[in-house]
């Protein structure tokens, strides 16, 4: 591994524990609204659901990777508008602040994204190229 902050030129996104608490606290400190956080759901019984607080802007689901869902960049072509982030290994183990991420930009609260953030700018810079 690499020591003292030294990379071979690229820097790699921080690795995010897939934590509600952990994942708030990076959304909202790259600038997403005060009114939106994330929180466990423990099942989908309707008894389980009602628990999550109102209103669910999107459902980040953790799931083992490997080559049997790995698509390839041309296989990936989205027209819908959707913001859409490509995770390669340049950005190391960056896979819960890319959910966390596409889950803001895609929902009705992206809107209240505050606009001199960290995020607002990425998104800006974003948009439109091909992941």
């Amino acid at each position: 591994g690499m020591s003292s902050g030294e990379t071979s030129g690229r820097q790699n996104w921080p690795a995010i524990e897939s934590n509600p608490e952990v994942l708030t606290n990076f959304i909202q400190a790259i600038g997403a609204p005060p009114t939106v956080a994330f929180h466990d759901v423990f099942g989908l019984d309707e008894e389980l659901l009602a628990m999550i607080p109102q209103p669910v802007h999107a459902i980040i689901l953790l799931h083992p990777g490997g080559n049997d869902v790995v698509r390839t960049r041309e296989e990936s072509k989205d027209e819908s508008g959707l913001f859409f982030l490509w995770q390669t290994p340049a950005l190391g183990n960056a896979c819960g602040s890319i959910a966390a991420i596409h889950s803001l930009a895609n929902c009705e609260a992206a809107k209240d994204i505050k606009p001199d953030s960290a995020l607002a700018a990425f998104l800006a810079a974003s948009r439109g190229k091909h992941p």
